[in-house]
């Protein structure tokens, strides 16, 4: 299968999903990430910071397995500048190179600007028409942007994927390639707060370890 990752800023889709593409790549699938920013223009735009980040994208892909379909270099923090038809755009390029059959994306209540209007893109690049490859869209979380969102849109997962410890391993290894991301605990987004959340997910669903996602659309074929 071909499951394609759209993350607003290289990290989310190790937060929101590491465990996950380690085991699907575990699996045999075909696991693609599309970044749209270089996630420090928000901190001052700053160009070798930028290539520290897709460096450390690169060996988290290589640790997980997955490849990097592509790069939106869009402004950081600042999606809400970009028309929605220039992120469709983007996201349609990639997914006529990958066809997808399963999309994984930011939670549409999350803080981040950018988690919001990526989620966006995904569902207008994916609107379930006549001949559409991707039978679903789901949302990931990433910390310190999902908890942190409006009280009236509360992130609760409705599909888990299990994982096994070994997943859980290699993603806290992908993890820790973006080392100027990973915090001292108990900040959110340590490795300890890491390793919780696949905790707390894992015994929602009566299993050691695992990661939660909220469906956005599914079809179920014949």
């Amino acid at each position: 299968m071909n499951i394609l990752i759209l993350a607003a800023h290289a990290d989310d889709e190790t937060l929101g999903c590491g465990g996950a593409i380690a085991r699907w790549v575990r699996e045999g699938h075909r696991v693609h990430v599309l970044f749209f920013t270089d996630g420090v223009g928000s901190r001052g735009r700053n160009s070798a910071a930028a290539k520290v980040r897709r460096r450390a994208a690169q060996a988290a892909a290589k640790i997980l397995g997955c490849s990097i379909a592509g790069y939106g270099n869009f402004p950081d923090n600042q999606l809400d500048r970009v028309p929605l038809l220039k992120l469709a755009q983007t996201v349609e390029r990639v997914k006529r190179k990958v066809q997808p059959e399963a999309v994984y994306t930011h939670f549409w209540g999350d803080l981040n600007i950018d988690h919001r209007r990526v989620c966006e893109a995904a569902l207008t690049a994916f609107r379930p028409q006549p001949g559409e490859t991707c039978r679903a869209v789901r949302a990931f979380e990433v910390a310190s942007a999902t908890e942190w969102g409006s009280p009236g849109a509360a992130y609760r997962p409705t599909a888990y994927v299990e994982l096994t410890e070994a997943d859980v391993e290699t993603a806290v290894r992908a993890y820790g390639a973006y080392a100027q991301e990973v915090r001292a605990d108990p900040h959110s987004r340590s490795v300890e707060a890491f390793l919780a959340r696949r905790v707390v997910r894992g015994r929602e669903c009566g299993v050691a370890w695992a990661e939660g996602f909220m469906v956005c659309r599914e079809l179920i074929p014949l």
